[in-house]
């Protein structure tokens, strides 16, 4: 079943679910042994990253959705600066540059809020 953006399911039901592979993940060393299971009435089980590793990954992609989600989620408190700010580190799949830039949009957001 399709599930993304322009999916029949995401015109059914109001929202979608976009997919990502481990490989083209920038995410937070053990990120893995963080995953929430979520299971559904239907029997499936969906895994998810756990809020603040996927927003180690959003803060490592810098799309400006990305940090407004990091924004929302911690004004929401769904979120851990401090945690997102000691997971930054632990990101292998990566240029070099990039946690540098992903740890100055978390201040760049916690500064702003």
């Amino acid at each position: 079943m399709q599930l993304g953006e322009d999916s029949e399911f995401a015109r059914r039901h109001g929202y979608y679910a976009d997919g990502v592979t481990p490989g083209i993940l920038s995410a937070p060393a053990g990120w893995e042994a963080r995953l929430v299971q979520v299971p559904f009435a239907s029997g499936v089980i969906g895994w998810f990253l756990e809020p603040n590793d996927a927003a180690v990954a959003k803060l490592m992609r810098g799309d400006p959705h990305d940090i407004e989600w990091v924004r929302a989620g911690l004004a929401a408190g769904v979120l851990s600066a401090a945690v997102i700010e000691a997971r930054i580190p632990t990101v292998i799949e990566c240029l070099p540059t990039e946690p540098a830039a992903a740890a100055a949009r978390l201040r760049s957001i916690v500064s702003n809020a």
